[in-house]
């Protein structure tokens, strides 16, 4: 796994998973990501304190809900029910098929190798809708992209809080001279035992075959170089 550390050309680093559909609670999802970001706090604190994104501007402390590690889960879920969904009656109507979309980030200019930020869809039970999914951004200089160990742990958080059926963490890479299509690459990838073409953000083409294919957690664990 050191060729992906060490490659400098990304311009993006991400961490993805999805699930079927499943339709949840807010107070629920609210759970599933204090748990999330309780993990990642175990692994760097700064990645613990993430503020609910309610709005496009700055984060403004002492006026805004947050962080959610600071908040009741209950509080969390009833502002997930009133600001993290877009199907028409809206609150306090039941949600939509198309479930929550919840944005999260760490109070820290984007240039902080410890920045960090993360959307939420759940809730999504209906055929023909988006999916639910998580992803997580992470600087190019962050700990996580230059440690193995760390990504795994990243990864694993991702299935076992979210209740994941796949997850991965692969990279966008800038085209030479800045001009065509990017590509996408990937650098870790784990399914469930028996999920079928898990959906992963990048082409066979893309990914090319992996350097190593493991058994853990009830799945396979793809790693590339």
């Amino acid at each position: 796994m050191s060729a992906f550390t060490n490659e400098t050309n990304y311009y993006s680093r991400k961490f993805e998973c999805g699930w079927s559909l499943r339709a949840e609670d807010p107070v629920a999802i609210a759970a599933r990501v204090q748990a999330l970001a309780r993990r990642l706090g175990d692994l760097e604190p700064a990645y613990g304190e993430m503020w609910p994104l309610l709005a496009a501007r700055a984060i403004r402390p002492g006026r805004d809900p947050g962080p959610v590690l600071e908040m009741s889960a209950e509080d969390l879920g009833a502002l997930i029910d009133r600001r993290a969904r877009f199907d028409p009656p809206r609150y306090p109507h039941p949600v939509g098929k198309e479930g929550y979309n919840l944005f999260l980030s760490a109070n820290r200019n984007r240039y902080d190798t410890l920045c960090i930020d993360m959307g939420v869809s759940a809730g999504v039970y209906g055929d023909g809708a988006n999916r639910n999914r998580a992803d997580i951004g992470l600087h190019n200089e962050s700990p996580v992209s230059r440690d193995p160990e760390l990504a795994l742990r990243v990864l694993y958080s991702l299935v076992e809080t979210l209740g994941a059926q796949w997850a991965c963490a692969r990279a966008y890479i800038q085209p030479e001279g800045g001009a065509g299509d990017d590509s996408r690459r990937p650098w870790l990838a784990w399914s469930a035992a028996g999920l079928e073409a898990p959906p992963f953000p990048f082409s066979d083409e893309e990914a090319g075959p992996p350097a190593e294919v493991r058994s853990e957690r009830g799945g396979d664990l793809l790693i590339w170089p």
